[in-house]
């Protein structure tokens, strides 16, 4: 089964280096990241509310090192059907990633640019 992944070169060295910067400049980098992940999650939830509603509001989205995420967070109740997990993320999860990949993109650009502009300006500092 193929992995279907946004790759943003050098994130992970951007996420790094915010370390050593103000607060207010990794807050707003992280909430940009954040925003694009929301569009994702959305479509997710938009498309998993007609077969269950508790799995629509259980996505979730976090920053981290390596990426954006969209998680479930609602954990198993039963057990009777293990291969949910799998059904979620091959009919629901990825087919979102999928659809939303170019507009990530450009949000991933433009909110690199806005910061950048931001960051030399001196306006985030």
């Amino acid at each position: 089964m193929a992995k279907e992944t946004l790759v943003v070169e050098g994130y992970a060295d951007l996420i790094k280096g915010l370390r050593g910067y103000d607060r207010k400049f990794k807050a707003k980098a992280r909430q940009a990241f954040r925003n694009v992940g929301e569009h994702v999650r959305a479509d997710a939830a938009s498309t998993a509310a007609p077969v269950n509603t508790k799995t629509a509001a259980g996505y979730k989205v976090a920053v981290k090192q390596r990426g954006v995420e969209v998680y479930q967070s609602v954990q198993k109740t039963t057990g009777r059907h293990p291969e949910y997990g799998a059904f979620q993320m091959i009919h629901i999860l990825r087919p979102a990633q999928i659809r939303k990949a170019p507009e990530a993109e450009r949000e991933i650009e433009q909110a690199l640019d806005t910061l950048t502009a931001q960051f030399n300006s001196g306006s985030i500092l």
